[in-house]
């Protein structure tokens, strides 16, 4: 984003304090100035030439996921057949979508075919609904883009060549008017799936809850992601199907052809050059931020984005948004545009040979996260993905070391030993545990081969120590703004074994350091926090939550837009099930080799007190996360001092996450 600094800064806004307070920030390099946040973001070139990308405040969100339309454009423009290209969301609430203006080299593209083409290059949420074709941009008399000209966009989806085919009995005709009512959309048929045609986490639990209500019986809101077609669901709620089983212990065996060679070619240590999956997560940011700091390596990102230059800016954005960015890491960040769900991670024949001759570590933070997506959602990202890693770390004659984050949710309850995991997986009733089970076994199939390898497994993860910036999607922080926003909280203490960000990635890099020897470490907070502790806090900062009867809560959730989905997700059961007093403190993870190996060198997993809850808090009131208390009190807590985030924008309540650890 361009700041403006100097002796003449524009003048502040005498009737919009907010407004003031966001653009006006303390200057970067002069102690005591301001300098004014213009909402212009560029992009800056190594021979130190600009970009204008576009306003800030064109970020938009969709089903619940941030997106910036810059990303899809980029995209949208490496199609043969499209020269330029607009993209901005539409329409209001639940019914917000995302439009692309397009202007073609001669003949006009089918929008199928480029919806085809985006697939490749883009995860299903950033792919726009509708689509038109005009002759050219509208531009202001300045020379930018004038989105407010723009034709409205075409009123029917893209057609993805699917055959409509009518309900066929009184279940789907049900469920049909139920989707109709929710989506706002055209007649649904048989084949159709409900994600597909825009439906997300929080649509699919009030397409539930229409459908419980009209049923006049439970059903469960995981039927909707294991079953996402019209005529599938409506099978599944009659009892004809079931959840199919997934095969974990197969997908957990590892190809044959993943070989460590007998005398493997050697490895740089400490490593020049290693490559990062997951890098624009929450974990992922500080991780790169641990390398670039602990390391002189040149650091190779994997990223979702259109083009190299699409992906270095969100790696550089998610560095700024986190107040971690530094001028000197841009000669040290090689931004990859691919994706573990793609062939060869998404990567051209010269840019995989280049991995392959190069590397001298991997960190495999990566994974798509969704608490309510099934295993064979999540399958090729997190399981395939981290075949495809595995296979890359053994190319060439080589066994390039391989870290991978996993997480404390794989082991099963009473199990608590920095371990390998074991053949039983029976207790694994999530897609996303699941596929971690997976991804450990066929990293420890690996180490068993001969390649150097560590698994990593964060517990419940906590925001930054110093400037407080926190995970957007974590379920803790769900719960919290659900209870600040309904002015009440289940009286049941829940505790959360929370270990800040800054610890987690500084610990992990130092452990990397060190030679992989197929080991397990634990990077978990020490004392638990429990929920209790966390909503006082809120209080103390100005908000009046009440503690009422968690059966009477859990009803007054479900209300919620956002409480059907949370609650499916966090499991309704566990309010009802906690005593306010006699609370089980939970299992406390086994993490005595990782102190062992950590002992001395300065990285301790900090304990959090109040003070660290109020920086927690003082991020979300200060990026909208929070509800604003309804009057200032004394007791709010402090704002730290930190680096000011480039965006202000609120997230969206959902269960699903990018590179996120339970």
């Amino acid at each position: 984003e361009v700041v403006r600094g100097g002796d003449a800064p524009p003048r502040a806004s005498p009737t919009r304090p907010d407004l003031t307070a966001d653009r006006f920030v303390p200057h970067p390099t002069r102690p005591g100035a301001r300098a004014y946040r213009t909402g212009d973001t560029v992009r800056q070139h190594h021979d130190g030439t600009y970009t204008y990308l576009g306003r800030t405040d064109q970020q938009v969100k969709v089903r619940g996921f941030r997106i910036e339309p810059g990303d899809v454009e980029a995209a949208l423009r490496t199609h043969p057949d499209i020269a330029e290209a607009v993209v901005q969301a539409v329409g209001e609430g639940t019914q917000r979508r995302l439009a692309a203006w397009l202007v073609p080299h001669g003949k006009h593209p089918d929008s199928t075919a480029v919806r085809t083409h985006l697939k490749t290059l883009l995860p299903w949420y950033l792919l726009p609904d509708l689509y038109t074709a005009i002759d050219q941009l509208p531009l202001t008399t300045s020379g930018k883009v004038d989105r407010k000209a723009l034709p409205a966009p075409v009123a029917a989806p893209v057609d993805d060549a699917v055959a409509y085919e009518p309900p066929a009995t009184a279940a789907e005709s049900l469920l049909a008017e139920a989707w109709q009512e929710v989506l706002n959309g055209e007649p649904v048929g048989r084949a159709d799936d409900f994600f597909a045609l825009g439906g997300n986490s929080m649509l699919a639990a009030r397409m539930m809850r229409l459908v419980r209500d009209r049923l006049d019986r439970d059903v469960p809101l995981l039927l909707a992601f294991s079953h996402p077609t019209l005529a599938g669901l409506a099978a599944a709620l009659a009892g004809e199907v079931t959840v199919a089983e997934a095969d974990l212990a197969g997908d957990a065996q590892l190809p044959p052809d993943i070989e460590v060679a007998t005398a493997p070619d050697p490895v740089a240590t400490p490593p020049r050059e290693v490559l990062v999956t997951g890098a624009t997560g929450f974990l992922g940011v500080h991780l790169l931020h641990q390398l670039l700091l602990q390391t002189d390596a040149l650091v190779h990102c994997l990223v979702r984005a259109g083009d190299t230059e699409g992906a270095n800016g969100r790696v550089r954005q998610g560095l700024v948004e986190a107040g971690l960015w530094q001028d000197g890491f841009a000669a040290r960040i090689a931004a990859l545009p691919g994706g573990l769900d793609r062939p060869r991670l998404g990567l051209d024949a010269a840019a995989y040979d280049r991995l392959a001759t190069r590397l001298d570590a991997v960190y495999h933070n990566g994974a798509t996260v969704n608490f309510l997506a099934s295993y064979g959602q999540l399958r090729a990202p997190n399981v395939e993905g981290t075949t495809a890693l595995l296979r890359l770390a053994t190319e060439r004659g080589r066994a390039v070391p391989v870290h991978f984050t996993s997480t404390i949710g794989v082991l099963p309850e009473g199990v608590t030993a920095e371990a390998p995991p074991t053949a039983e997986h029976g207790h694994l009733d999530r897609g996303y545990e699941q596929t971690k089970w997976v991804a450990e076994r066929l990293v420890t199939a690996a180490g068993a081969r001969g390649l150097p390898v560590s698994v990593y497994r964060p517990g419940r993860i906590g925001g930054d120590t110093t400037n407080g910036v926190g995970p957007k999607d974590d379920l803790v922080w769900q719960l919290v703004r659900l209870c600040a926003e309904l002015g009440a909280a289940p009286d049941a203490e829940l505790p959360f074994h929370i270990a800040p960000v800054d610890y987690v990635a500084a610990a992990l890099v130092r452990l990397s350091l060190a030679p992989a020897r197929g080991e397990v470490f634990h990077l978990v907070g020490h004392e638990p926090v429990t929920s209790t502790r966390i909503l006082d806090r809120v209080r103390a900062a100005g908000h009046r939550v009440d503690a009422v009867d968690a059966t009477a809560w859990v009803e007054r959730a479900r209300a919620h837009p956002a409480g059907e989905a949370l609650l499916a997700t966090l499991g309704p059961g566990q309010f009802a099930a906690a005593g306010a007093s006699d609370q089980d403190p939970g299992p406390r993870f086994d993490d005595r080799r990782t102190r062992e190996r950590l002992e001395g060198t300065g990285h301790d997993c900090p304990r959090v007190d109040d003070g660290m809850i109020d920086r927690w808090i003082r991020h979300y009131l200060d990026t909208g996360y929070l509800p604003p208390a309804p009057s200032p009190s004394p007791a709010a807590p402090p704002s730290p001092t930190a680096t000011p985030s480039p965006t202000s924008t609120a997230a969206s309540p959902s269960p699903e996450a990018d590179g996120q650890h339970r």
